[in-house]
């Protein structure tokens, strides 16, 4: 599959992890850098143009910072991408359902 495979947010440039989970991947990929965090449930995250210091196996909590965004002079924005045996929409493990009362009509 080609193309891109997640979203672009703008952010700050500490970047933090959205859940538990153990470092995959710290390098690069076609020389932009890249995180990827193994998640409970099977899914995995990746964060680019992202820097880390962090190594291979290591451990992260909800919201321990997981590597600095690197922008480059043509993008500014964190990619942010999920796998769960394929890709899928990251923003789904972000939002959820609203629900609203029915409305009783005007008083």
């Amino acid at each position: 599959m080609a193309g891109h495979r997640g979203v672009d947010l703008a952010c700050s440039s500490k970047i933090l992890a959205p859940a538990d989970g153990t470092v995959f991947f710290v390098g690069k990929v076609a020389r932009v850098p890249v995180v990827s965090i193994m998640h409970a449930g099977g899914i995995r995250t990746t964060y680019l143009p992202v820097e880390s210091d962090l190594k291979k196996g290591t451990t992260v909590k909800q919201g321990d910072v997981i590597g600095i965004l690197t922008p480059t002079p043509q993008d500014s924005v964190l990619h942010w991408g999920a796998i769960k045996g394929d890709y899928v929409n990251p923003l789904r493990f972000v939002y959820t359902r609203v629900r609203i009362k029915p409305w009783g009509g005007p008083r």
